[in-house]
């Protein structure tokens, strides 16, 4: 999969490739929910929220506070690391009381190059903390092969 990725970063603009990494994210996770018998959205449903849930900075509009828009009130989004310094983000799903939890991370650098990436099912119950604190474990398992001696690490 990482290979994928870096074949279609070479071929398109930046958005385009976080557009990629989005819709990807997404599939995988409505995968996940199909696996465990919750709702899930068919494939238009699945685009409509990707590229609704969070826009493009240029397409927000700055007054949105003064006016109702129909966007996630709380979108996250990358923060880039100090100079000279790799991030890590990890995330992981799960459906509470209900065994499967999915754990992905990606590794970039200061710029937003992608170094690596991957995700791993666990067919095991727990809570939501400690879902997120196996995929950081994950994540710190399989750093990017590249010589630095800073990381920073952001999850929820």
């Amino acid at each position: 999969m990482f290979d994928v990725l870096q074949a279609v970063e070479q071929q398109v603009t930046r958005d385009e490739f976080e557009d990629t990494i989005k819709v990807l994210w997404a599939i995988w996770e409505n995968r996940n929910r199909q696996w465990n018998q919750i709702p899930s959205m068919n494939g238009q449903q699945l685009l409509n929220w990707v590229f609704n849930a969070y826009p493009k900075a240029s397409t927000v509009d700055l007054t949105a506070g003064q006016k109702k828009v129909d966007v996630y009130p709380n979108p996250k989004h990358w923060i880039p690391p100090d100079s000279g310094c790799i991030c890590v983000n990890s995330d992981a799903a799960i459906n509470e009381n209900t065994a499967g939890v999915g754990l992905g991370f990606v590794w970039r650098t200061a710029s937003g190059q992608l170094l690596s990436a991957g995700m791993v099912y666990m067919p095991s119950l727990c809570s939501v903390k400690m879902a997120e604190a196996w995929a950081l474990l994950e994540a710190l398992k399989k750093p990017p092969a590249i010589d630095t001696s800073q990381i920073a690490v952001q999850t929820d």
